[in-house]
């Protein structure tokens, strides 16, 4: 359980859901590793509690949003512990249910600034600090990508988005020994997943498990598990690969 003892980690919206359980993951296995996120509270709690298993950890709140933000944040990564090997880029908002005659200028601000620009930020950044001693990245995205879903013409273009900047790098820095990959994700029990079915109830929560051919939400550590696999020497030849982690979601 030591596959990351010695290397580097920066996890992005690691203070919870997927990313919790991505940084917790990434302790365990030997990583020192910093995550990000908006909520200091939580952000300290996730430290704490890596801390107190034997782990090093290290919170930096960040708006990937904001370009600014996100130099300071792998700037501080290099800072604490001397370099970056690995980064999984997990933060994103909740999905806006709109039709997309009614989308806003707000409306896009609020979910492409992180969901994409952000994305675009933390690559940036990242791949600079790897660039003399190599790495690398895994980002999130969504089945979502793939196929439309009414009223959430954003989200399905963020992530869609996510997959050919992912897709870009890994061509533009293959030669530098950096690799960068996708999970795309099906249903994954979160808290954002539990906002969205508050907004669509029950039964439209029931429509869509009976569309997974494993008949349930996957949990954030089902997700952690295949970042970390891709961040791993296991991975060393493969780059440019969007993995789908969504039960059969794709299969019906």
């Amino acid at each position: 359980m030591t596959r990351f003892k010695g290397k580097v980690a920066l996890v992005t919206g690691g203070n919870s859901g997927i990313g919790r359980a991505v940084t917790e993951r990434f302790a365990e296995e030997g990583a020192r590793v910093v995550l990000s996120g908006r909520r200091e509270d939580l952000g300290r709690e996730v430290v704490e509690s890596i801390k107190r298993s034997g782990g090093e950890a290290a919170f930096v709140s960040c708006d990937v949003s904001e370009d600014r933000q996100v130099e300071e944040l792998v700037d501080k990564t290099v800072q604490l512990f001397g370099r970056l090997d690995c980064a999984s880029n997990n933060a994103a908002p909740t999905p806006i249910g709109k039709p997309l005659t009614e989308i806003s200028g707000e409306d896009y601000t609020y979910m492409m600034g992180p969901a994409l620009h952000g994305v675009v930020h933390c690559l940036k950044y990242e791949l600079r600090a790897m660039e003399d001693s190599g790495g690398a990245i895994v980002n999130t995205s969504s089945y979502a990508s793939r196929i439309a879903i009414p009223y959430w013409s954003l989200y399905c273009a963020a992530k869609a988005g996510i997959e050919a900047l992912t897709r870009v790098a890994a061509s533009e820095c293959a030669g530098k020994n950096i690799r960068v990959n996708t999970v795309t994700l099906g249903l994954i029990d979160t808290p954002m997943s539990r906002q969205v079915a508050e907004t669509i109830g029950p039964e439209g929560v029931a429509v869509m498990d009976a569309h997974i051919p494993l008949k349930r939400h996957g949990a954030p550590e089902e997700v952690a598990e295949p970042i970390l696999f891709l961040c791993s020497d296991a991975a060393s030849y493969i780059t440019g690969e969007s993995l789908l982690v969504d039960g059969g979601y794709h299969l019906p």
